[in-house]
């Protein structure tokens, strides 16, 4: 099992792996797309920027690589359970990060005011050739997802949600914290929380239905590529 810093870096090294992939079958649609390299300006959630449909997205790559959701139906040598398909994708409220050896707890980047990107491009992998992300010519089928972050907020507070209900939820699940393992729906919203992760982020999301995402996209795509 890979330990808090190996993880990170597998999950950094498929996120390159990821962008290779969105270069090559969507960013080049658009003309005037560019990718940020500034570590600064990606930790205000600006990973590239490109214009369509008369709109200039400044978007931030969130992408489900986890190799537990590839090959879904499948169960390698050495896992307990079949692989299943993943049909969420989460918006982070809450997280911890480690500071001079102690975790402190912070707004995740759906909830922080200093992110300044308008809109997000999901990726959720389902087939490789591997069964896990090796590098861009392994993924056999991928669904793509552009949706403005205003869409989704208009449909949380359609929910009953606005920022400052979620705010206050993260304080009562704080505060409660070891009886919120799990996911919980409330009013529609579900919320999952994993208590369990003491030693790491211990994140707090909502999940939101992939379908929703589609509905609430501009752009949406499944790549079949083998």
């Amino acid at each position: 099992m890979m330990d808090y810093n190996e993880r990170k870096n597998e999950d950094k090294r498929k996120e390159h792996v990821v962008t290779e992939f969105l270069e090559k079958n969507l960013y080049s649609r658009f003309p005037d797309y560019s990718h940020n390299e500034n570590a600064e300006t990606q930790k205000l959630g600006v990973d590239c920027e490109f214009t369509g449909r008369k709109f200039h997205y400044v978007a931030d790559e969130k992408a489900a690589t986890r190799k537990n959701y590839i090959n879904a139906g499948t169960k390698y040598e050495g896992e307990t359970m079949e692989r299943r398909k993943l049909d969420t994708f989460c918006l982070e409220l809450s997280m911890r990060t480690k500071k001079y050896g102690k975790w402190e707890r912070h707004e995740g980047w759906w909830m922080n005011d200093k992110v300044v990107n308008n809109s997000l491009v999901l990726i959720w992998i389902d087939r490789t050739k591997s069964g896990d992300i090796e590098n861009v010519d392994d993924i056999l089928e991928a669904e793509v997802i552009v949706v403005r972050k205003e869409n989704i907020e208009n449909y949380l507070i359609s929910l009953g949600w606005t920022r400052e209900r979620l705010r206050e939820q993260v304080n009562e699940i704080i505060d409660n914290f070891d009886k919120w393992n799990g996911t919980k729906t409330i009013d529609g919203l579900k919320f999952n929380v994993a208590a369990w992760l003491k030693g790491a982020e211990a994140p707090i999301n909502i999940l939101i239905p992939r379908e929703t995402y589609r509905r609430l996209s501009d752009y949406n795509n499944i790549f079949k590529l083998g």
